[in-house]
């Protein structure tokens, strides 16, 4: 399997704010990457430093094997980009969107592709819509055929679907797997989790920092806690009562503990429960993306 991006030791300042850590990076040939972290968490920098964007980092990118500093000119039309705030023209229709940015990348042969690519995102009956009359979501399918309308080997998506709803954003992801289906290559920073479980490998990351790399569930596999969760119609007083002995992470209607000895800790919380006269029901499972991400946030800074 080809590498298509390489990064070693990527580090990167802003004044004296240290935005990358040393950041590796290896994203293979036809795969979903995901850059996974909260705001401020050095994604958009690192897809802005892959862009050529960004040049006075330290470490190395290659993309497609060639050093991004010295040889920009041969990647830079082999790469789509998207970043939250993609400029579509307002004044132009779907259809004359797409026929400028496949023009001013020198794209031949493409209106099939335009069609193709139409279809699969459900756009085609809106051609000849003008973009300012589309919702955040079909703005973002839109702008993402624009992105590889001119046949990118590699597309670069920072956080392309914050603030689009629930319903456009499992669309948009529905798009992205059709793109890897015809052999595109994706790297995709999102601050969402459920977005995080549907990449073929991410690499969480925080402070420029990486956290862990691997696909979902070898991440999940290797961490070394279970998870206890608590359900009760009194929450907020179980969190008070478990806070001083346990670090404890609040999801809505339950309460997650990660414990690296199931037994005893089951005990100790039944017996501080028990005293507090609170009714509780108890559930062991693994964790999840997120209870291991904010658990590593915390323990790694």
């Amino acid at each position: 399997m080809n590498n298509i991006i390489e990064i070693n030791r990527l580090t990167k300042y802003y004044n004296n704010t240290l935005a990358l850590d040393n950041l590796n990076l290896i994203v293979n040939e036809n795969e979903i990457y995901g850059l996974i972290g909260p705001d401020g968490a050095g994604k958009t920098t690192t897809i802005r430093s892959i862009c050529g964007m960004i040049k006075n980092y330290s470490g190395d990118i290659k993309v497609f094997g060639y050093n991004i500093k010295s040889y920009s000119e041969n990647i830079k039309y082999s790469i789509g980009y998207l970043s939250q705030k993609f400029s579509l023209y307002g004044d132009l229709s779907v259809d004359e969107n797409i026929n400028f940015f496949a023009q001013i990348h020198n794209a031949v042969n493409y209106k099939a592709l335009k069609v193709e690519l139409l279809k699969k995102m459900n756009l085609l009956k809106f051609k000849d819509r003008l973009a300012n009359n589309l919702s955040g979501g079909m703005k973002q399918k839109l702008s993402l055929i624009c992105s590889v309308i001119y046949k990118p080997r590699l597309l670069l998506l920072d956080e392309p679907t914050t603030g689009v709803d629930p319903v456009s954003r499992r669309e948009f992801w529905d798009s992205l797997y059709e793109l890897k289906n015809i052999g595109i290559t994706i790297l995709v920073s999102t601050p969402y989790m459920d977005e995080a479980e549907k990449c073929d490998k991410l690499s969480l990351i925080n402070n420029g920092k990486e956290l862990v790399t691997g696909n979902f569930s070898e991440i999940v596999k290797n961490f070394e806690f279970r998870l206890i969760s608590i359900f009760s119609n009194e929450l907020k007083k179980v969190k008070k009562i478990l806070s001083d002995k346990f670090e404890v992470q609040l999801f809505g209607e339950k309460l997650d503990i990660l414990s690296s000895n199931i037994d005893i800790d089951i005990k100790d919380i039944e017996k501080m429960l028990l005293y507090h006269k609170v009714s509780y029901e108890l559930k062991i499972d693994v964790p999840s993306l997120e209870n291991i991400f904010l658990y590593l946030i915390k323990f790694s800074s």
